[in-house]
């Protein structure tokens, strides 16, 4: 799998898949509209993968159905000559099933492949059915997500129209079987669900879709851990000097690792909602945060881009972490970036790139997702940033 067409709908999921695509030599770009079209030329031998957030996980139906539709029709037809990648949130939020729909319908690329388990994080799938720590996603948290809710467990009712089959769980099953089962049901046109609750589920399902001819597949970071497997994180070069922590997430999870960064790390706080910060040190770690309160997504952007004017203020920064998949493509576009070039992880579960566009363009940016890690996980980026140490995972 030389080359990848992943479309994510949010800006983490994005650069967790480009992770994966990606090497040190040959990075892979995630972009955003409006400016997809300018990082999708056609494809030579040897060319980077490309992620594409379309920023769509909070959109209705119809508006996400609109976002996507230009996307797929103008693509240029080499990119579909890979596999294409739809990364979808493990617990089944946003609008799935109109994305996925809509994909297999433009792209014309047969049957899917659904595989949204992600053991590692507590996402299993049995029966057909998405779970989060033995709950069904639609019953849980997910569920009552105020923004995006799970509307659905049942994997196979968010496929397009058409036959499904479920395939119990891969483990001890013979590679060549299982990839022989899925070839056939591909051929009978049947979209497949792939049950999944443990990590060696997906390893064997992974090395089965590398022996066959590429396709549409559905899935989270989960699979793609093992479609694309990594050796080592990415070394961390050049990134002495002023580095930025942007935690915008609420979730937590977020908000502690917040804390035991500044425990670990000498920083300087800016808080998004006051303004009389002294900050100018050139060596320092700053630590900008939004309201630990939940307030309206709205409000939250606009202290964000408040505080990023005392930032920005300061200099280009030597590398910039920022929690929160919709605080990180907000803080791209303030700095006028058209994309990401995406290397590898610096830290288990933290893409690290290199900013395209704008006065920022060729600074290292970091992402995490804002439920992820443990609470010492922006701890240890920073410290990787700082030593731009080698490590393995």
């Amino acid at each position: 799998m030389e080359r990848a067409l992943v479309i994510a709908d949010d800006l983490t999921g994005a650069a967790e898949l480009a992770a994966f695509v990606a090497t040190t030599e040959r990075p892979a770009r995630v972009t955003w509209p409006p400016f997809v079209h300018e990082s999708w030329c056609a494809p030579a031998a040897g060319a980077p993968s490309l992620v594409i957030d379309t920023e769509s996980r909070n959109l209705t139906a119809a508006a996400a159905r609109d976002r996507l539709a230009p996307i797929v029709r103008d693509l240029p037809r080499e990119w579909l000559s890979g596999i294409v990648y739809k990364k979808i949130d493990s617990t089944l939020r946003g609008p799935i099933r109109e994305e996925i729909t809509l994909l297999h319908d433009l792209a014309g690329l047969g049957p899917v492949v659904a595989a949204p388990a992600y053991p590692r994080m507590g996402r299993t799938t049995r029966g057909g059915v998405q779970y989060l720590q033995g709950v069904a996603v639609a019953d849980g948290p997910a569920g009552a997500d105020p923004v995006a809710a799970a509307r659905e467990s049942n994997v196979a009712r968010l496929l397009p129209p058409g036959d499904a089959i479920v395939l119990g769980p891969p483990a001890g099953r013979e590679v060549r079987d299982l990839a022989s089962e899925v070839a056939c049901h591909r051929s009978a046109g049947r979209h497949i669900v792939v049950d999944a609750e443990r990590e060696v589920d997906l390893e064997r399902l992974a090395e089965a879709l590398r022996s066959l001819p590429p396709g549409l597949v559905m899935a989270t970071g989960g699979l793609a851990r093992h479609l694309w497997p990594r050796a080592e994180f990415v070394t961390a070069q050049g990134a002495a000097g002023r580095i930025v922590v942007i935690v915008g997430s609420h979730h937590p999870a977020a908000r502690e690792q917040a804390v035991d960064l500044q425990r670990v790390h000498a920083c300087r706080r800016v808080d998004a909602a006051r303004h009389e910060n002294s900050i100018g040190h050139r060596d320092e770690v700053l630590v900008l945060t939004t309201p630990d309160h939940r307030i309206a997504p709205g409000a939250a952007l606009r202290d964000l881009d408040d505080a990023m004017k005392e930032v920005i203020a300061l200099g280009t920064p030597s590398a910039v972490v920022v929690t929160g998949g919709e605080s990180a493509l907000h803080v791209l576009k303030r700095v006028g970036a058209t994309s990401l070039d995406v290397m590898g992880e610096l830290v288990d579960g933290v893409p690290i790139g290199l900013v395209v566009g704008g006065p920022w363009a060729g600074t290292i940016l970091a992402t995490k997702a804002g439920g992820f890690g443990g609470p010492d996980i922006l701890a240890r980026a920073v410290g990787r940033l700082r030593a731009g140490a080698t490590a393995s995972p």
